[in-house]
């Protein structure tokens, strides 16, 4: 049985990410309640968070029995040619798009962006240019990245319990790189929001190895639901903001208040749809279509926005604030099917065979 509620959390999360980014471009234009709501205008950042904990799970699911070199280089090749080609043709379409629009961004530092975004884990030194790569929201797949090649080493290494050397290799690492930092490679790559895809992970062993009734999997769903609105009227100050993700700061606390009620959803949404309970919503066709396409909408939504952004500036903002929130996310929401159906899933077809399907 496919596990519809990931794709279900697939969508919940991307539709957080477009929330947050749709006031930001709000922002420039006019004010609305909801960037003035306590902390509801950065919160959707979290939708990050929950889609790290979904990696974690998944990745552990396709590649848990992978060991050898072989399967290492199958399972590092079947990555890149699900997370890469899809992520430059939507870098390129974005670089053309500056390159027309925007006169402010020089030739060398579009082309650092460029670079950037090509080799997607930072190899540049920081101090003259900061890891930011073309398309804004690619820093995530730094991460990505990274876990990937944590997880490869226990397939290289032919490591038969995966999740135990997980946690002890991130844990430590993490834990030293708090301690020592003594420049931008080694915060980066001791980063703590490796943690919250140990969160998946270690879920993927719980999900097949304990039984988790309905009372205690309602009782996780609650605490995460509760984390998040907690957030809402919590100061989580600006752990939402690209440098001090970059630098680390304060990303022990996001992994607290975000990657924890990121985990409590998760491991209740899979719970409960492994009891029974609300099927109709993790199989309901638009929350499906949703979770399938978050990864073109997660790329292409920025890409939406730009083009906005550059409306309004023409004609002038003309629309009410909160009301504009809503209707960016819609267009950004449309876009991202759009390059979903037109390129995602030809470029997914053309260079490997139907992803694996989740199975209970």
């Amino acid at each position: 049985m496919k596990i519809n509620s990931i794709q279900a959390l697939r969508a919940l999360a991307v539709i957080l990410v477009t929330h947050v980014h749709s006031i930001d471009l709000q922002m420039m234009f006019a004010r609305s309640f909801q960037e003035s709501f306590y902390y509801l205008q950065n919160l959707g950042a979290i939708g990050v968070d929950l889609f790290f904990v979904i990696s974690g799970f998944i990745i552990s699911h396709v590649a848990g029995r992978y060991s050898g070199t072989s399967d290492a280089l199958k399972f590092l090749e079947k990555r890149f040619l699900r997370i890469n080609p899809v992520y430059y043709l939507a870098t390129a379409i974005y670089f053309v798009l500056i390159c027309f629009l925007d006169a402010r961004m020089g030739l060398n530092e579009l082309f650092i962006r460029a670079l950037n975004a090509l080799l997607i884990i930072p190899v540049i030194e920081p101090q003259l240019h900061p890891f930011v790569p073309v398309l804004g929201v690619g820093w995530s797949l730094s991460f990505e990245w990274m876990f990937y090649l944590f997880f490869c080493l226990t397939i290289l290494l032919r490591i038969k319990y995966k999740v135990p050397f997980l946690v002890v290799l991130i844990v430590v690492i993490v834990t030293l790189g708090r301690i020592y930092h003594p420049n931008f490679w080694v915060t980066f790559y001791s980063h703590p929001l490796l943690l919250e895809f140990l969160f998946g992970v270690i879920m993927h062993w719980v999900y097949n190895h304990v039984r988790i009734g309905r009372g205690v999997a309602f009782m996780l769903f609650a605490l995460g639901g509760g984390g998040y609105i907690f957030n809402i009227f919590h100061n989580f100050k600006d752990i939402a903001e690209l440098p001090n993700i970059l630098q680390a700061d304060d990303q022990l606390n996001r992994v607290l208040l975000w990657g924890v009620p990121s985990l409590f959803l998760f491991a209740g949404s899979v719970f409960l749809e492994k009891a029974g309970v609300w099927r109709k919503l993790w199989s309901h066709p638009f929350v499906l279509l949703l979770g399938d396409a978050s990864y073109s909408i997660y790329l292409c939504h920025p890409i939406v926005y730009y083009i906005l952004m550059f409306i309004y500036v023409k004609i002038g903002f003309f629309l009410n604030a909160d009301l504009a929130v809503i209707l960016q996310m819609m267009l950004g929401v449309a876009g991202g099917l759009l390059f979903y159906k037109t390129i995602e899933k030809p470029v997914i077809a053309y260079f490997h065979p139907p992803v694996q399907k989740l199975t209970a």
